[in-house]
């Protein structure tokens, strides 16, 4: 009896200590942020896309998008780790978050690291992300990010303050160029 329950013990500690990757079934901002704190963001990243399949990786991105701050503090972690491709999509992820989460959003361009080529930047994230999506999304996204930015009241911090006007102009820029358009 008392070597099975120290198989038992052993086996469960075994198990227990194995299972540091989160699944992208089982998708946790915690999870996910303790894994990137524990192995790297390349690392992570890596077996995100393990084999070519974004798959795992899409998932992320579209928790992302949800605007959650535990999840848009993912995107932040696992820019510092990213490619090209990747940070492509994590900025993509992070803009298409700008309208439910734009106080987020904007302290990430804040905090955002400007040595990278393809950074968080208004350029990059205060846009529609969206290429040749089904008829009105882009606009309604567009439309959207307006509305959020101009209802956000700052007026505890000057610099994201700015940061909302600038983003605002350019969200109002690409809503100018549909009109032009004809969109």
């Amino acid at each position: 009896m008392k070597n099975f329950i120290t198989i038992f013990l052993t086996s469960f500690f075994f198990l227990a200590t194995a299972v540091t990757e989160v699944r992208a079934e089982d998708l946790d901002a915690t999870l996910l942020t303790k894994e990137i704190s524990k192995k790297g963001a390349k690392a992570v990243i890596a077996r995100l896309i393990a084999d070519n399949d974004m798959t795992q990786f899409e998932k992320v991105c579209d928790k992302i998008e949800s605007g959650n701050k535990a999840w848009l503090d993912v995107a932040k972690l696992l820019l510092s780790g990213s490619d090209a491709a990747t940070t492509e999509g994590l900025v993509y992820s992070i803009s298409r978050a700008l309208p439910k989460s734009p106080r987020h959003v904007l302290k990430l361009i804040a905090e955002s690291k400007r040595n990278q080529s393809w950074s968080l930047t208004v350029k990059n994230t205060c846009i529609s992300t969206y290429s040749e999506p089904n008829t009105g999304v882009s606009e309604k996204f567009l439309a959207d990010s307006e509305e959020a930015l101009k209802s956000l009241k700052i007026i505890d911090n000057k610099k994201l303050d700015a940061l909302r006007l600038n983003c605002l102009k350019s969200i109002q820029k690409d809503i100018s160029s549909f009109k032009n358009k004809g969109v």
